[in-house]
């Protein structure tokens, strides 16, 4: 995570109804906003994850149109929000089409569905129109990362991985949350070198310290 710091200036005038008297004001004030770097929050991020993605969804030409028309659409969370029943009418398909699609698109990680009809698009893949600034896009994709950590702990292989990163990250004191470093390949590659018994090189131990 980053701090920038930005200062806010503002300039007005106060004006006394009683007598008249006017006063200029003039001032500044120092905000810090802190905002993680998305080269930092992920794996590395290509056109390949969008490619293979499709190609776990849609298995046909007529379903690949559909996924385009289905997801071109989201919030300023990343959010797709839809009727299904509304979309099946609104493209001539049936539900069953729009709902295994859907479905695909969970199963492949390239969505989680929050709730009935509102589904959070992996903005590691596909980022909506509706962002305006990096920052904003950084948190979305931090909200993401933080909710797929939450599912990994469910699961006994993944969790039993979380545990041996949190046993490294205590060994080496690294100040870093453990869903952001089971995410880093560098770590990971640390991880598994560790796992194996070889010791880590004074250049590695010093590269995992500026792991932020």
């Amino acid at each position: 995570m980053r701090e920038i710091k930005k200062t806010n200036t503002f300039n007005g005038e106060l004006h006394n109804i009683e007598t008249g008297d006017k006063v200029s004001v003039n001032g500044s004030q120092e905000v810090i906003e802190n905002y993680y770097s998305i080269s930092k929050l992920n794996r590395k991020v290509t056109y390949m994850d969008l490619i293979e993605s499709i190609a776990h969804i849609a298995h046909s030409s007529k379903e690949i149109k559909l996924f385009g028309y289905i997801f071109e659409t989201l919030d300023i969370g990343n959010r797709l929000h839809i009727n299904i029943s509304h979309k099946a009418k609104e493209l001539d398909v049936t539900r069953v089409i729009i709902t295994k699609l859907l479905n695909r698109a969970v199963s492949c990680s390239f969505a989680i569905k929050e709730k009935s009809g509102v589904y959070f698009i992996n903005p590691f893949i596909v980022k909506g129109s509706g962002f305006y600034s990096n920052a904003n896009f950084e948190k979305v994709q931090q909200e993401w990362r933080e909710l797929t950590f939450k599912q990994d702990l469910k699961d006994p292989v993944k969790s039993g991985l979380i545990i041996q990163a949190e046993e490294l990250a205590k060994q080496f004191d690294l100040q870093v949350p453990i869903s952001r470093l089971i995410d880093n390949e560098f770590f990971l590659s640390i991880l598994s070198q560790h796992r194996s018994g070889k010791a880590l090189s004074d250049k590695q131990i010093d590269a995992l310290s500026k792991i932020y």
